[in-house]
């Protein structure tokens, strides 16, 4: 699903880079300040959109315990959960974390969470007695969510509120 959304963003734009190019070369050729000024605009826009994402990921690529700390609600499922907003995810400063229960994710109701990047996509991980269980942590424009995998089509994502 996120493939298909970036594909969109690059086609959107890439069509805005090409409509400045056009109409900033209409606009040299009419000697139309008003065309060049929106061409130039509807270049620079797509620039604008893809530094501002890079330099986000560089500055936050990896968060910090600190940065994850808080309550998580549902904000997408897979499932239809009746309710999903009593659904959450406490991430608490001393390492621990508080879960309420649903029917799609196996983790229990308290205990340990860990970040490591060592793996893709299992950044933080959940310690349940002796068992773990692995979630991605993702960026978006508020923040940070939390990626539960069911299966491989099927995911939970939690979200700072």
């Amino acid at each position: 699903m996120e493939s298909v959304q970036y594909a969109f963003l690059f086609l959107i734009l890439l069509i805005s880079f090409i409509t400045g190019v056009l109409f900033f070369r209409k606009a040299l050729v009419e000697k139309n300040r008003r065309k060049l000024f929106l061409g130039l605009i509807f270049i620079i826009i797509p620039f604008t959109i893809l530094f501002t994402k890079q330099v986000l990921n560089l500055i936050t690529e990896k968060p910090s315990h600190k940065d994850l700390v808080g309550k998580y609600k549902i904000v997408h499922s897979d499932y239809n959960f009746p309710n999903p907003e009593n659904y959450i995810l406490e991430l608490k400063e001393n390492g621990t974390f508080s879960f309420t229960k649903n029917p799609a994710i196996s983790l229990c109701s308290n205990g340990n969470y860990e970040l490591d990047y060592k793996f893709e996509d299992n950044e933080i991980s959940f310690q349940c007695g002796f068992g773990w269980s692995p979630a991605h942590i993702k960026r978006n424009f508020r923040g940070f969510e939390i990626e539960f995998s069911i299966d491989e089509n099927d995911k939970i994502t939690y979200s700072k509120y």
